[in-house]
């Protein structure tokens, strides 16, 4: 009759609960997490949130559950931290798009290095160091959103005509001026009036406007109520929520509208 194990039993058990252990231990470490930082402007607005997509690969098989920390640095100098909600990766790439903080401005680099870890409960991440370009203390930097359609023709250059630095009254002053002009298509305009803060502006031209949706101009119309600005070219084919827009931006009331549409949208 067997009455448990022996000596010898208990341990070939321990040895190959420790092979077992050594076994996921090396299947861990060969799992890689790569990730990096694309913003969506060259050069981010002066003292203005930072709209950037975080990209990442994970090479595991399980669902990577946890938080991205970031450190942004000038040297030696942290100009500010920022740490994500709870986020699960899964195999593969992903990206997410997030709405950094300001930071404090630079002394004189432009190029802040982004160091990431992606800290999960039991374990932690360190993908290679990301850049992001700032404006410098002596530096005014604006941006610009276009949005416009894909498959419509723009005027050549008249995007041109809207640079602010072209506005400065003196040479020295245009210098110090930079504008960043990001293209958007209308599937690409944001429902929540926080994600326009990283804009000075937000041109609408009229294909653009026509193909945006109700909740993105409600969204718009908010952030321009907070201090935002919009250029909006109007041609025809609009539906109540354009005309609601436009009114809104007049401040007109319902009952003497600054904007009235014909049957066809015009």
């Amino acid at each position: 009759m067997n009455r448990g194990f022996t000596t010898q039993s208990w341990r070939k058990l321990w040895a190959a609960l420790i092979v077992l252990q050594l076994l996921a231990a090396g299947a861990r470490a060969a799992d890689k997490l790569s990730a990096d930082l694309i913003p969506l402007v060259f050069r981010a607005r002066s003292g203005a949130p930072i709209p950037v997509d975080a990209r990442f690969k994970w090479d595991g098989a399980r669902i990577l559950e946890g938080r991205l920390e970031m450190e942004f640095r000038e040297g030696a100098r942290v100009l500010g931290r920022y740490r994500s909600g709870d986020m699960a990766l899964t195999t593969g790439e992903q990206r997410f798009r997030m709405l950094l903080p300001p930071l404090e401005t630079p002394f004189s680099d432009s190029q802040v290095e982004v160091r990431l870890k992606f800290v999960t409960a039991k374990e932690m991440f360190e993908p290679d160091p990301s850049v992001l370009f700032m404006p410098t203390a002596n530096e005014r930097s604006l941006v610009m959103g276009w949005c416009g359609a894909r498959v419509a023709a723009q005027a050549a250059g008249i995007e041109q005509t809207l640079l602010f630095e072209r506005f400065a009254p003196t040479e020295d002053r245009r210098k110090l001026l930079t504008t960043s002009v990001v293209r958007l298509y209308p599937e690409d305009l944001a429902a929540q009036p926080l994600a326009y803060t990283a804009f000075d502006i937000v041109v609408l031209t009229a294909e653009g406007f026509k193909e945006a949706r109700e909740r993105q101009l409600q969204a718009l119309a908010r952030w321009v109520k907070g201090g935002g600005s919009v250029c909006v070219f109007v041609a025809g084919g609009l539906q109540p929520y354009h005309l609601w827009f436009l009114n809104e931006l007049a401040e007109s009331s319902s009952d003497s509208p600054a904007f009235l549409s014909d049957s066809d949208g015009n």
